[in-house]
């Protein structure tokens, strides 16, 4: 897909993202019964960022041929394997894509 289609793809899939997960999660997460429900809406924290930056985000996900997804566990262990103490892992959003770690090193 050149460059310009797949754009346009994402411009598609951003739009139905708008309208399927980030308006849904605007409106019910704050509705104390189903706010547990709709967190797990795909990407639905995308919703407070403008929607050029929701395409070029879907755009980045698909343009690169290979994503790796690592467990917060899996970071501790390496920290650990790597001699590190006082590992902290948390993470930086709710969806479980991004994490924050920090490690004394021994």
């Amino acid at each position: 897909m050149s460059p310009d289609q797949l754009h346009g793809f994402s411009r598609a899939i951003a739009s139905g993202l708008r309208l399927f997960s980030h308006t849904p999660y605007a409106v019910l997460r704050r509705v104390p019964v189903v706010k547990g429900v709709v967190s797990h809406l795909p990407v639905h924290d995308h919703y407070r960022w403008p929607f050029d930056v929701v395409v070029a985000d879907v755009f980045d996900r698909l343009r690169v041929p290979v994503t790796g997804y690592f467990t917060g566990e899996e970071i501790e262990r390496w920290y650990a394997e790597a001699g590190y103490a006082d590992i902290q892992v948390s993470r930086r959003v709710r969806n479980n894509e991004s994490f924050c770690s920090t490690g004394v090193r021994r």
